[in-house]
């Protein structure tokens, strides 16, 4: 687990390494580094799994320590004897990074169903926000109009100066 890795002293991230194979002796690998990649599609060279398979192993030989951040798996140069093993952890990143893919894409063709339709898509506009100044207002309008400033305002309140300074603003004080 993605926890239990903290105390590691050596990391290795690298978020927009494709892990072609080609491309794999180019890096400084060290036995015992740690690379953390969002899901094994990045592994996906040729989109096959047996390419997959073939750069993990490779990996997990060089000594380093794979962890899909997805799934919170991770696999360690010790499974190395354990294909199985690797091959399930592969594919449960690989299943879980399919059903993100299609219900992305569910989304946004329900979105574009929607925007056709001439309905609206996320918060309407004009939407009243609430805050938890609102019902405030009459002491917030009694203390500044005795002169209290918006710092110690926010403060008394509770909220920041940013929140205090929006609020007031929406409200046009």
């Amino acid at each position: 687990m993605i926890e239990r890795l903290a105390h590691n002293k050596s990391w290795v991230i690298r978020p927009w390494l494709t892990c072609d194979p080609t491309e794999l002796g180019s890096f400084e690998w060290v036995s015992g580094d740690t690379v953390i990649m969002a899901d094994a599609e990045h592994c996906l060279a040729d989109k096959t799994a047996s390419s997959c398979m073939k750069i993990i192993e490779t990996w997990l030989g060089q000594g380093i320590t794979l962890v899909f951040a997805n799934t919170r798996d991770q696999l360690s140069p010790s499974m190395l004897d354990q294909p199985s093993t690797v091959l399930r952890v592969v594919v449960d990143s690989l299943q879980i990074s399919n059903q993100t893919r299609r219900r992305r894409k569910k989304a946004k063709a329900a979105a574009i169903k929607r925007r056709k339709a001439g309905l609206h898509n996320g918060r309407k506009p004009g939407a009243k926000i609430r805050s938890k100044l609102d019902h405030q207002q009459l002491v917030i309008n009694k203390l500044l109009n005795q002169g209290m400033s918006k710092t110690a305002l926010s403060k008394q309140l509770g909220v920041s100066r940013s929140t205090l300074y929006v609020w007031l603003k929406r409200q046009e004080i």
